[in-house]
């Protein structure tokens, strides 16, 4: 038996109180529309909504007032309720469905120019708009070398016999400020590092004109381009960090070759076989020609596609697992990783902006509307 004890324990939606007797078909209309009834409109040509006394959406969300929709103003208090008693309403019902029209032209973000603008889009939940494809993963990885037995070992080929006229080139983000060999190949022919033998900065070393150091200081536990110009004559080896110029120095003599391999994180693999990298490196890149500043700034911070002029070899560490480091080069300079495993695979540097994929837009005609039209379309945005 009800009285003014009984409680309604559960939930409800969209209220509405009418001063007349609904027809069946105007109640069937109202069930099948799927949307919110909107008084001012007279939406769903409900003949009877001039009869519309009170209409209560919960929509409000938070407070202790409920809405009246209707004109008459019927706004009611909650009572004994809390924010906590706002909750999610029927899934299947759409509510107000706010559709805007996109024009075609002004729509940003679809080519490498980066032009952006603003739109907004609601869509209709029936029918429902296609599932968008998987978004495509993006692998920016590098490898981390543990500073004690790890490192990359390339086998000998003549075209990584470096002796004049050459750029080497990477990112990576060093743990310590200790000897980190960053390149290397056979008996000291091409020695690469961070903080050789206590300075600050980049060091290259052959056996012929032994040790030069630049100025200026690499950071630990920070991504840094560096790169490392020989050729010989005066001033004309150059340190670079972040494609700014750290100073240039005079060698007289060209570095030696040998049939020794190539070590990555590991000073000379014919010999020492010492001053393993601690930290990571990511964009491994050695050219066959003297790069100018500008050229390594115009790349430094974009992905290669591999077949460029001078290219001798190019690890981009995207191979993610494995014990294989893939050369992109059209050299085929595949390295073999020594002592590590898929955990040394891991993310790159952040701020390199990895491959990517835009889409033009050229036709948009789905889901623009109310009658429901649909089209399939992708946009990925530069970040």
């Amino acid at each position: 038996k009800a009285d003014f004890h009984t409680r309604y324990p559960g939930q409800l939606d969209e209220v509405a109180v009418w001063d007349k007797g609904l027809s069946a078909a105007e109640i069937t209309a109202l069930y099948n529309s799927g949307s919110g009834l909107d008084a001012s409109s007279n939406s769903g040509n409900y003949n009877s909504s001039n009869n519309l006394v009170g209409y209560w959406k919960m929509d409000d969300g938070s407070g202790t007032s409920l809405t009246d929709s209707s004109s008459n103003s019927n706004t009611a208090t909650l009572k004994n309720m809390t924010d906590a008693d706002w909750v999610d309403s029927n899934a299947s019902f759409s509510g107000i469905s706010n559709f805007f029209d996109i024009d075609n032209s002004t729509i940003g973000h679809t080519k490498e120019d980066g032009t952006a603008t603003t739109f907004k889009v609601a869509l209709r939940a029936t029918p429902a708009p296609p599932q968008p494809a998987a978004a495509k993963e993006h692998y920016n990885k590098a490898l981390d070398f543990d500073g004690s037995n790890d490192y990359v070992e390339v086998p000998h080929n003549s075209s990584l016999d470096l002796k004049n006229n050459f750029t080497i080139e990477a990112w990576v983000k060093v743990n310590d400020s200790s000897n980190n060999t960053i390149f290397d190949k056979g008996n000291y022919n091409n020695l690469f590092q961070t903080h050789s033998n206590g300075n600050s900065g980049l060091g290259y070393y052959d056996r012929i004109n032994g040790w030069t150091y630049s100025s200026g200081t690499i950071p630990t536990d920070t991504w840094v381009h560096v790169a490392v110009v020989f050729q010989t004559g005066t001033g004309n080896l150059k340190f670079y960090k972040d494609g700014a110029l750290l100073s240039s120095h005079t060698v007289n003599s060209e570095s030696p070759t040998d049939s020794g391999v190539m070590n990555i994180g590991r000073q000379s693999p014919s010999t020492c076989y010492c001053n393993y990298m601690g930290g990571s490196i990511d964009e491994l890149r050695i050219w066959n020609y003297v790069r100018t500043q500008s050229q390594i700034q115009a790349t430094m911070n974009n992905p290669l596609t591999g077949s460029e002029s001078g290219l001798v070899a190019y690890y981009n560490m995207k191979d993610g697992s494995g014990t294989s480091l893939a050369d992109s080069s059209s050299n085929s300079n595949t390295g073999t990783l020594k002592n590590m495993t898929n955990a040394d695979w891991v993310d790159g540097n952040a701020s390199f902006s990895g491959s990517s994929d835009f889409f033009d837009i050229t036709n948009i005609s789905g889901h623009t509307k109310e009658d429901g039209t649909t089209a399939t379309f992708k946009v990925a945005l530069d970040a």
